[in-house]
């Protein structure tokens, strides 16, 4: 009987799956196919259950070892249609890990080396355990994964290599083991097993972040991956694991102006989801400085040296600008007039929220709030040749404006596509894209125009920018 409600706590949980709700849809329905066929099998398994009757034997006898045999084989069906540790997401069993500088680590490792034939690999190839167990009071084993030969014990071939040597009662050590290591219930949302070295939870902001940045791959481990975006021909960004990072960056985005429009490129270092640095002028896409503008608007703004940053915390963010004023003679400017104007000042802040339709297959991010921004407007006084004397600033023309954007992400087929707009300063900012390989290469479209009655001396009436983002590890 004892051995029965063992295998029943492993059995059980696993019949759950149809249950389980998984972040990718695709996973969703492979989950949900797999959970129902073994759900019917162990439902079959249980109610065809023979009563019979033979010479010396009691029913009940025949009946226990009937079930017995029959869930023996249950458990080798189940050891096989299991997917590893994510397999046990949100069925209430506990999780532990044993580090690799515990002496029980060693323990194991020689053990499973010595009843498995001498396998070498729990021997050189040693990392973390990870320990999957039913809950108290009826604590047993269900499966133990090895992050350093990436082997997994489970089911009825765990139990089997344990009983092998009863003297040494690993079996009791390893469920000691729970006693002095932190172990977390298979029941939250946010958690998850992204590799054999014990598990984590993620943070509830990534859960909000990663799914809208369609620059990240969400199918890799952040924490170890090196990840490079190239987006042709605006924008390189590197993440060094899920905390540093670097980006260089054509245009502001963040205030309705794409690519060379704002006159500013930056160089922005990246900690967490916060990126400041500095930005300097843009040399091209004033008139005549070179061939696309026959095609692109050649922009008014010119750029300035200052700091900007912007940051995003999944329920608040914003970004700033701060431009010095130009005294630089010999730099190039947006216009062969004696006035030039620049964005000296620019900032946001927003409050954020997301929900979702058809089970995640369509996201949606809100952001509103409110923003500023301040033009300045310099004078050049040039010499009887032409060439420039002095910049000498005239004055500065300072609005403030709401914000406000809404991010549209569909997700229900292999290649994602989705789009955005947002209202700030009397301008539309509006961004169309589509995935061509998933998760890697997609492509992007943007447009911004002013809606306004009349438009300023320093805006162009719209622009069209078209860019290429390339992401992969490194």
């Amino acid at each position: 009987m004892k051995t029965l409600v063992f295998v029943w706590l492993i059995v059980a949980p696993v019949a759950g799956l149809g249950a389980w709700e998984m972040d990718s849809v695709q996973s969703n329905d492979i989950n949900r196919s797999v959970s129902l066929a073994s759900g019917n099998f162990i439902a079959a398994t249980l109610t065809e259950l023979p009563v019979q009757q033979s010479s010396g034997r009691s029913p009940l006898h025949d009946s226990l070892k009937a079930t017995m045999n029959r869930i023996e084989r249950l458990q080798s069906v189940l050891d096989k249609v299991t997917f590893g540790p994510q397999s046990y997401y949100f069925t209430r069993l506990r999780s532990w890990s044993i580090p690799l500088a515990d002496v029980l680590n060693d323990s194991i490792a020689q053990y499973f080396f010595e009843v498995l034939d001498n396998d070498s690999s729990f021997i050189e190839s040693r990392g973390d355990i990870q320990v999957i167990a039913t809950p108290e009071p009826s604590t047993d084993l269900v499966a133990m994964y090895f992050s350093g030969n990436g082997k997994e014990m489970k089911g009825q071939r765990l139990r089997e290599a344990l009983e092998k040597k009863k003297e040494r009662q690993m079996y009791s050590q390893i469920l000691e083991s729970r006693e002095y290591s932190e172990d977390k219930e298979l029941i939250d949302r946010n958690f998850r097993i992204v590799e054999n070295d014990g598990p984590h939870l993620i943070k509830e902001a990534d859960s909000v972040i990663v799914p809208f940045d369609r620059y990240s791959y969400v199918s890799v481990d952040h924490r170890t991956e090196t990840i490079l975006t190239i987006r042709i021909p605006d924008n390189i960004r590197v993440r060094f694991g899920n905390l540093w990072g670097a980006e260089v960056k054509l245009g502001n985005d963040e205030y309705g102006l794409p690519f060379w429009s704002s006159g500013n490129v930056a160089l922005l270092a990246i900690y967490n989801q916060v990126k400041v640095g500095v930005h300097i002028p843009f040399k091209w896409g004033a008139p005549g400085t070179t061939g696309l503008t026959s095609f692109l608007k050649p922009r008014v703004l010119n750029g300035t040296v200052g700091v900007s940053g912007e940051f995003d915390w999944a329920f608040a963010g914003g970004s700033f600008l701060i431009g010095f004023p130009r005294t630089d003679v010999n730099g190039t400017y947006s216009t062969n007039r004696d006035t030039v104007y620049s964005l000296q000042v620019a900032g946001t802040v927003w409050y954020s929220f997301t929900f979702n339709t058809n089970n995640k297959a369509n996201l949606f991010r809100i952001k509103t709030g409110a923003g500023i921004e301040q033009i300045g407007i310099d004078f050049l006084r040039r010499t009887p040749g032409g060439a420039i004397r002095e910049v000498r600033a005239v004055e500065d023309r300072f609005v403030w404006s709401p914000f406000f954007r809404v991010d549209y992400m569909n997700q229900q087929f292999d290649r994602r596509f989705g789009g955005g707009a947002h209202y700030f300063r009397e301008r539309i900012f509006a961004t169309l894209w589509m995935e061509i390989l998933p998760e890697q290469l997609r492509v992007e479209l943007k447009y911004s125009t002013n809606v306004a009655s009349s438009r300023d001396s320093w805006e162009i009436p719209y622009i069209f920018a078209f860019s290429i983002p390339y992401t992969f590890s490194l």
